[in-house]
């Protein structure tokens, strides 16, 4: 029988906001399954890669099965970097991004936090205003 509880990290060269939030869909999808979950933001250089590896290689040696580590890194060097963890790595953005580069006939930009630029400025504005509202007149 599978292990029951398994680790699993979540990899950005940004906040980490993105890849939990994809990583959290499919999770939910299994019951029975614990997850300890490790948010690892940031590694936007070889060497943070490197350190983030051996620490993914750690979780792998210490439990009971290999970890799960979902990725959003922009950089192809970095990805390289973090493929080499003893793990089952799955990076949304080459899952995604180099099909849909094929379809549009495009290259992406390759941007690191653009998910959560502003661009649209008026929805934006919005939103903003919202929140001022509410804490103006929060009591």
């Amino acid at each position: 029988m599978p292990d029951r509880r398994r680790t699993v990290f979540f990899v950005s060269d940004g906040t980490g906001i993105t890849v939990e939030m994809l990583g959290h869909s499919l999770l939910t999808q299994f019951d029975g399954i614990e997850f300890d979950q490790m948010t690892v933001p940031f590694i936007d250089s070889v060497a943070k890669a490197e350190a983030c590896v051996a620490r993914i290689n750690e979780a792998a040696v210490s439990g009971n099965s290999r970890p799960v580590v979902f990725t959003t890194l922009v950089n192809a060097e970095i990805r390289e970097t973090v493929r080499k963890a003893e793990a089952f790595v799955l990076d949304f953005f080459e899952s995604f991004l180099d099909p849909l580069e094929a379809e549009f006939g495009a290259k992406s930009t390759h941007t690191i936090g653009r998910s959560h630029s502003a661009r649209d400025e008026k929805g934006y504005t919005h939103r903003i205003d919202a929140i001022n509202f509410a804490l103006a007149h929060d009591d």
